[in-house]
């Protein structure tokens, strides 16, 4: 798995090399349709999160 922290512009621009994007809900919403996954993290600092979000996102 490769991790890329980007600015909003950035990820509509690399969002065709992704898998899906995790971000935050105002972010999110700007972004609007992507053509991958956008899954919305509401606490970046919790691992339970985190964990929930990537399950989800990978179906595991």
């Amino acid at each position: 798995m490769t991790v890329e922290a980007t600015d909003t512009i950035s990820a509509k621009g690399k969002a065709a090399e992704a898998v899906a994007i995790l971000t935050s809900r105002e972010i999110a919403r700007t972004l609007g349709d992507v053509g991958v996954p956008v899954r919305v993290v509401e606490d970046f600092t919790s691992r339970t999160e985190a964990d929930r979000v990537l399950r989800d996102t990978y179906d595991v």
